[in-house]
């Protein structure tokens, strides 16, 4: 699955199972408390369908700690923007704005 549906998924509180094709799908579901299957063959099938069946039935529990576990990574995410624009004030104080601030009609695109 691809990382992006799996963040908005969470945000939602759906219910997922990551199919992980990159580490960093991996290591958001481990992040957000999410089983991760590490690969999916013909073989293995049964134990799949049998994760997806689990996963239904915990559905209840697992949405508290999923919006708990996104809830944390929400505020990491915030850090991470105050850091950016508290760097980028340093290197361009004059280029960065923190409100939001309109664009003049006869400069917009």
């Amino acid at each position: 699955m691809r990382l992006h549906f799996l963040i908005f998924a969470a945000l939602c509180g759906i219910p997922l199972l990551p199919l992980p094709y990159a580490g960093k799908v991996f290591d958001f579901a481990q992040r957000i408390g999410a089983p991760a299957l590490r690969g999916v063959i013909r073989e293995t099938t049964g134990l799949l369908l049998a994760e997806v069946d689990r996963l239904w039935d915990e559905r209840p529990g697992r949405a508290a700690d999923t919006a708990a576990r996104t809830a944390q990574l929400r505020l990491r995410a915030a850090e991470t923007a105050e850091r950016l624009l508290a760097w980028l004030e340093e290197i361009a104080p004059h280029h960065v704005a923190r409100e939001s601030t309109p664009v003049p009609a006869s400069t917009a695109g």
